[in-house]
C-alpha cells in the first residue's frame, strides 16, 4: 500500500486494518511510518529549541519503544 501526502504535509498511512498492529503494517508501511515519526520528531525538537543530539535520543527512544510494541521492529 503506498502512502500518500496530505495538504498539511504529514504522511497519510493506508486506512485499511487487517488483524492486530503487529500483522497488518507491511515492510513499506513500516518504513513510511517511521519516516514519519522521525520527521514528527525532529520537527518537534526544532519547535522547542532541542539539539541535535536530543533529538538523535528522541528517534532511538522512539524506535526502541516501537520495537517492544511491535510497531517499527
Amino acid at each position: 500500500m503506498a502512502a500518500s501526502l496530505t495538504a498539511a504535509g504529514c504522511i497519510a498511512l493506508p486506512s485499511s486494518f487487517h488483524g492486530s498492529w503487529a500483522t497488518s503494517f507491511t515492510g513499506e508501511d513500516r518504513a513510511v511510518l517511521a519516516r514519519h515519526v522521525t520527521v514528527v520528531i525532529i520537527e518537534f525538537c526544532k519547535t522547542i529549541g532541542a539539539d541535535g543530539k536530543q533529538s538523535q535520543g528522541l528517534i532511538r527512544l522512539a524506535k526502541k519503544n516501537g520495537e517492544k510494541l511491535g510497531f517499527l521492529a
